[in-house]
């Protein structure tokens, strides 16, 4: 399996490390990572200091991070440090006031 670019997410983020709530689902995952050589985390801030039952990987397992602006700045610390390229999001605004403007 071969593919260049992988844009995938995860269910939680503690400690660096990534989680998903699926086994089958990580064994696709896993795969790609290895498959791809760029890894793109889509990775929303609620996930980040939660757990989920099945350990993905590492966070360096990945090259790009893509986040919104409400993770917290030590998080985002972490990230730069790991050596992702890092991708700080704003939240689009959604609902029936988004859609009159």
């Amino acid at each position: 399996m071969y593919a260049d670019v992988l844009i995938a997410s995860c269910s939680a983020v503690r400690g660096g490390e990534t989680y998903h709530q699926d086994q089958q689902i990580v064994a696709v995952k896993r795969a790609m990572i290895a498959a791809a050589p760029q890894r793109i985390l889509l990775l929303d801030s609620s996930k980040i200091g939660q757990g989920a039952i099945y350990h993905l990987g590492s966070l360096t397992d990945f090259t790009h991070l893509i986040t919104d602006s409400a993770a917290p700045p030590e998080f985002l610390d972490t990230v730069r440090e790991a050596g992702l390229e890092l991708t700080v999001a704003e939240p689009i605004a959604t609902g029936v006031a988004a859609a009159d403007s």
